[in-house]
């Protein structure tokens, strides 16, 4: 029989193995990746976060004979709707032992949390069995927040980079292909400007501090019916998290102002010189989106990023759509549990703030 428990520190290191075993042991980029250090992101992330709460612990399930034969990390997040306190949890990492027969035990994992004292459940980075599982126990997808929005920023050389990853004979060709990838990159940017060549808008730009960044949040909160609550203690910890995390480059943080000195928005992204940046969080006040994307696009064009991407919101739509860039849907799939109705129809809407600073990127093992 198995039982399904509290994860205590006493369960990181064989959690981390099974982590290993599961995750990393086929990923010859991550060979050298040791349980110790996958443990210790664990120890950081699931017991000693800032919204710690003993009633919405992470999970594991054991069999009669205490061996681990599956996880559920599990981070506590205050959230808001109309005025109103909520707790959410954010899910990460459900992961069974492959050599055992235990199917129901990740089922049986999903319903205990489900179970919490949570009033809304969120998965952003599930894949097509995790989607198919959160399906079959009353979970559901959000098909708004499961669309990212894509503009390519460099088109020849983003093609070249595609084509190395599906073709092993292209590396071997890229001191050739590159230069004549620029070369076309240029061409395209005189030829068509207003696509491929990116200007800053007359926003002006600051570094954005956790200070600022919490007073942004709090502010613009209020454009939303449900959005993140933050604290001193809270926000700086997820972003102390996001600059830790260097597989998609490095995090850049940036406040526009507009003449008057009033915050028109901001963003946080990745940028990956010569690859796919990756929007962690953009907000735009209204009648801003469209320059606080340009700011954006700039940015990372001029850093040298061959494509940027971000999660959609709808006010975001007309902008993006004018600006010539396309919608990809999941995987990964942003998956929902509620049992309240307000918080259902808030999501279904897209009347949430719910970027990727809000879900799991920064609360699971990313490096």
């Amino acid at each position: 029989m198995n039982f399904i428990r509290s994860f205590t520190e006493e369960d990181i290191p064989p959690v981390a193995a099974l982590f290993h075993k599961v995750y990393l042991s086929g990923d010859p980029a991550h060979a050298k990746t040791s349980p110790r250090k996958i443990g210790e992101v664990f120890d950081e992330i699931f017991l000693r976060n800032p919204w710690l709460d003993e009633n919405l612990p992470s999970l594991v399930c054991e069999d009669e004979n205490g061996a681990i034969l599956g996880f559920i990390g599990v981070t506590p997040r205050r959230m808001v709707i109309k005025g109103r306190p909520i707790l959410a949890a954010v899910s990460a990492h459900l992961m069974l032992e492959p050599s055992r027969q235990s199917g129901l035990a990740g089922v049986r994992l999903l319903q205990q949390f489900f179970s919490g004292p949570q009033q809304l459940s969120i998965a952003d980075f599930a894949n097509d069995l995790g989607r198919k599982v959160w399906g079959g126990i009353g979970g559901r997808m959000s098909y708004i927040h499961s669309l990212q929005w894509v503009k390519v920023l460099r088109p020849s050389a983003s093609a070249l980079s595609l084509a190395a990853r599906k073709l092993r004979v292209l590396p071997r060709l890229s001191p050739i292909m590159r230069p004549l990838s620029q070369l076309s990159d240029t061409m395209l940017a005189r030829m068509a400007p207003r696509r491929f060549r990116f200007a800053p808008s007359d926003l002006i730009p600051k570094d954005l501090d956790d200070e600022t960044l919490l007073e942004c949040i709090s502010q613009f909160s209020a454009l939303y019916s449900l959005c993140p609550e933050y604290d001193e203690l809270s926000l700086p910890w997820l972003i102390r998290r996001a600059e830790k995390m260097k597989l998609r480059g490095e995090l850049r943080k940036v406040a526009l102002r507009d003449n008057s000195g009033a915050i028109a928005g901001w963003y946080l992204y990745y940028l990956a010189t010569g690859g796919s940046s990756d929007v962690l969080q953009m907000c735009a006040r209204r009648g801003s989106a469209g320059a606080v994307l340009d700011h954006l696009f700039h940015h990372a064009w001029s850093n040298g990023s061959e494509l940027i991407s971000g999660r959609l919101e709808p006010q975001l739509l007309p902008a993006l759509s004018s600006r010539g860039c396309y919608l990809n849907c999941g995987p990964p799939w942003v998956m929902i549990h509620t049992r309240d109705p307000e918080i259902s129809q808030a999501i279904d809407r897209g009347d949430v703030l719910l970027s990727k600073l809000e879900g799991e990127w920064c609360t699971s093992y990313r490096m």
